[in-house]
């Protein structure tokens, strides 16, 4: 779990690897060239902070376009059979659907303000 949320390992290691060195090449690279082009130190040091940011971004695209989203989201969800569509593929997975009594308090909360407590709750 990361943040409340759960997260495939393999994936959110390889983000970290790519995170750290894409932030390590941008800042030594950036002192590097910034050092060959400004005789200032103290300079050519805030300027390869600024080239370190500029590979976090760049980590945070190329780690977005690696690892799509894995789930889709939507506001509404109206279509019974979809609904019933998507727990029927839940319920067959290694984990399977559990229980609505095993669900932590806030994911009941989740399910009911969803409206969604009565589909798990009629499942046997």
């Amino acid at each position: 779990m990361v943040w409340g949320d759960t997260v495939r390992l393999k994936p959110l290691i390889c983000a970290v690897v790519v995170g750290v060195v894409c932030a390590l090449v941008f800042l030594y690279g950036g002192t590097w060239v910034f050092a060959q082009i400004e005789p200032n130190p103290e300079l050519h040091k805030a300027w390869s902070l600024v080239a370190g940011l500029v590979g976090c971004i760049t980590a945070g695209v190329i780690v977005a376009w690696m690892f799509p989203p894995s789930r889709e989201i939507a506001e509404t969800a109206n279509d019974a059979s979809a609904i019933a569509a998507v727990i029927e593929d839940l319920s067959r997975t290694k984990k399977g659907i559990g229980e609505l009594s095993q669900a932590t308090d806030k994911s009941r909360a989740e399910l009911e303000d969803s409206g969604l407590t009565s589909w798990f709750s009629e499942r046997k």
